[in-house]
């Protein structure tokens, strides 16, 4: 017998635990924060790589079809919290 599952409100998930996501690599970083939706975006204009998620702004993130502010704030918050390469 199939059971009938609720669907995933993302909005709804308590991030504030884990801000940072998981940095093993974009997809993995995007459905740490539940934005999985997101991963065709990112690929699709060349952000695959997570060396340069930490300096990623939010005209990155426009660009890459990102539009509702709740998921830019989620991800900027993120970004926000990785850690720099010194130069």
């Amino acid at each position: 017998m199939m059971s009938l599952q609720e669907p995933c409100d993302v909005d709804n998930l308590d991030l504030t635990g884990d801000k940072q996501g998981d940095l093993n690599s974009v997809s993995d970083w995007l459905i740490s924060l539940g934005l999985p939706m997101y991963i065709g975006n990112l690929q699709e204009v060349g952000y695959d790589d997570m060396g340069s998620m930490p300096n990623m702004e939010e005209k990155h993130f426009q660009y890459a079809g990102v539009v509702d502010p709740r998921h830019m704030r989620r991800l900027l918050t993120s970004v926000a919290s990785m850690p720099k390469e010194e130069s």
